[in-house]
């Protein structure tokens, strides 16, 4: 009898021990909180994104409006240059690096940033290459940009009558990324089907586990009086209002 007890004590510290040792191993906590999309995954977008087509200039608060153009200067637009391109990176750096640390403490270094490649070779190299650097240099993660290839050009959707986008046709290093805890990455999240897409490719064929998304942006279409990284954060300052230039009206009228 002394000796079942014995073992049954022995067989429930092992099972605790081993319960210990994967919850230090997987990441069930950091990202419950997260809102789903499209179903499937586990998404965390730092600001409301307000398509001008809904929402004009002055029906937006300062910081609102901010964010929309310093989106756009992210996304390399047409009219967008180099200087707004990387002030906008600079800036998003910052908060995406805040949020990220604020959920996964320190086991950044296990992660592995994904970006969902844009529609073209050209636009995501300007868009993501430095960008995707600079954050994983700033909280050691693995960098899968390098492990993205894209070998046919798809289209944006503004591009099709439609109003669809065309994927652009990719092939990855399986070296880089399989087996890895994936974080995603997009601009501006609306339905979620890149999201759903890399998830399960990425699930099915590299053995990864897709922890969730992070995105700068989500289409709203409807006001809210804060962003979701003011929430967890704290409010942020508003930016000054600034003078447009001429360039910023014709970029205005591209954006519509």
């Amino acid at each position: 009898c002394l000796k079942l007890k014995k073992d049954f004590i022995m067989t429930m510290t092992e099972v605790y021990e081993a319960k210990i040792a994967n919850s230090e191993t997987t990441f069930d906590n950091e990202t419950k909180l997260w809102p789903f999309v499209n179903l499937w995954v586990r998404c965390f977008s730092l600001y409301n994104y307000y398509p001008k087509n809904r929402f004009s200039d002055n029906e937006l608060d300062p910081l609102s409006k901010y964010v929309r153009e310093r989106i756009w200067d992210f996304k390399a637009a047409e009219f967008t240059t180099e200087a707004s391109r990387r002030l906008a990176s600079e800036f998003f750096i910052d908060k995406v690096e805040e949020v990220l640390k604020y959920f996964f403490k320190d086991r950044l270094s296990e992660l592995t940033l994904f970006c969902i490649p844009a529609s073209s070779k050209s636009v995501n190299q300007r868009r993501y290459g430095q960008f995707s650097r600079d954050l994983c240099a700033r909280t050691g993660m693995t960098n899968a940009f390098e492990a993205v290839d894209i070998v046919q050009d798809g289209a944006p959707k503004h591009l099709h009558a439609d109003g669809k986008s065309t994927q652009a046709r990719i092939q990855l290093d399986a070296n880089l990324i399989n087996g890895k805890n994936i974080i995603l990455f997009d601009d501006v999240v609306t339905k979620g089907n890149n999201m759903k897409a890399y998830f399960g490719f990425l699930t099915s064929n590299y053995n990864c586990k897709v922890l969730g998304g992070i995105t700068l942006g989500r289409t709203e279409h409807e006001y809210h009086k804060t962003h979701p990284i003011e929430d967890i954060l704290g409010t942020e300052e508003k930016p000054q209002t600034e003078n447009k230039s001429i360039m910023d009206f014709f970029k205005d009228i591209y954006r519509c």
